[in-house]
């Protein structure tokens, strides 16, 4: 496996690519579709670890004439029920926790949909920790007070899968952070924002509140306190309030509030870049899920971009049959019903959609590509 990543192509037309200190990507930068320097908004980009279900993707990505050959990705998944996050579907891989820290220290906020806040950001109860019961996709890491997971560059960095590389990774992160605040790409922030989107600002199923997540307590290894919002509708704003006080909090200081004339019970997503820019010195922000968050982001045209972390040589079925983390329970739970469990990325089953046009290939090895597109703001659902 190469040691690090290879850069196999590289688009014309990219509106800024960002250097990356050696550690991370010697011969290659970040590249971006938009210029954030140049523009009055923020730049989102969207990001998902995806797997083929059932058969693996071993045919070359670049034809005998260079040119990139994506088309015969057979059904991505984006997520697996009872296994949230991308641990299960990466089969732990250290790039990929290597790629996460990496999005996530380098952009001045990450944005989340509060069912994945609800399925990742709380401590499991003790019915979850039972070796009949589907493990998280989530690495062991660094949690809140709550217990559960942080998006923060210092929580991959405390996978066991990079404890060669984390020291190394971390500082090379820091490092960049530091170019880019420079460049102006960046706020003066110290770390991302943490802002989780809910349009309506109801309670989980079982009664659990947003305002008790991890995330909203926690702070970071330094002491310091994390710098939390919630993206909502007029509508879930009352809800929120409501909840909010009822946990002792200021919820005035941690809404988002914005929804389109006369639609008090949506989002009006397509104007949140210029809101978070505004608003919070917003420049580049991260959007890591769910899939249902994403969706909404790219049909409303907030996306700019899409990184894709493809693991290509073993199908999601084999990687849950041979993943040494997993006990026998948890195996036979997830393979019992897997297509069920599966969230696709992209409803056409056969391929990367056509009019993602692509900016960026690496290759970490035999098994993974990290692909870069400009998505044009089209959804893919």
């Amino acid at each position: 496996m190469a040691t690090h990543p290879i850069c196999l192509y590289r688009a014309d037309g990219i509106g800024l690519e960002l250097p990356l200190v050696s550690e991370l990507a010697p011969g290659s930068g970040f590249p971006l579709v938009e210029d954030p320097r140049r523009t009055e908004r923020a730049v989102v980009i969207g990001m998902f670890v995806t797997r083929p279900l059932l058969r693996a993707w071993r045919l070359p990505v670049l034809t005998a004439a260079g040119r990139l050959d994506l088309g015969s990705v057979d059904q991505l998944v984006a997520s697996v029920r009872g296994a949230e996050g991308g641990g299960v579907i990466s089969g732990g891989h250290p790039y990929d926790a290597e790629r996460l820290a990496l999005h996530y220290g380098l952009v001045d906020a990450v944005l989340v949909g509060s069912g994945t806040v609800f399925a990742e950001g709380f401590a499991p109860g003790p019915e979850a920790r039972s070796d009949t019961e589907p493990v998280t996709g989530r690495e062991a890491g660094p949690e809140g007070a709550s217990g559960g997971y942080i998006w923060q560059d210092y929580t991959p960095l405390s996978w066991p899968q990079l404890s060669s590389r984390a020291a190394t990774v971390g500082a090379g992160v820091r490092a960049t952070r530091a170019i880019w605040q420079r460049m102006g790409v960046l706020s003066a922030r110290d770390r991302p924002a943490q802002i989780v989107v809910t349009e309506s600002g109801r309670q989980a199923i079982d009664g659990r509140l947003l305002w008790d997540a991890a995330i909203f307590a926690a702070r970071h290894p330094d002491g310091s306190p994390i710098e939390t919002y919630v993206l909502t509708s007029e509508t879930g704003a009352q809800r929120l309030s409501t909840d909010g006080r009822a946990r002792g909090r200021r919820p005035e200081d941690r809404l988002l509030v914005i929804s389109p004339p006369g639609a008090p019970d949506r989002i009006d997503v397509a104007a949140l870049p210029a809101m978070l820019r505004a608003r919070l010195d917003i420049r580049l922000a991260n959007h890591d899920g769910g899939r249902t968050a994403l969706a909404a982001f790219m049909r409303a045209k907030a996306v700019a971009q899409l990184n894709l972390t493809i693991m290509r040589q073993r199908s999601l079925l084999e990687q849950i049959r041979q993943d040494p983390r997993l006990t026998p329970a948890q195996r036979a739970t997830l393979l019992r019903d897997l297509p069920e469990r599966c969230e696709f990325l992209f409803p056409e089953p056969g391929s990367i959609p056509a009019h993602y046009r692509p900016l960026q290939l690496l290759s970490h090895g035999d098994d993974m590509v990290v692909a870069t597109f400009a998505i044009h703001g089209v959804s893919p659902a």
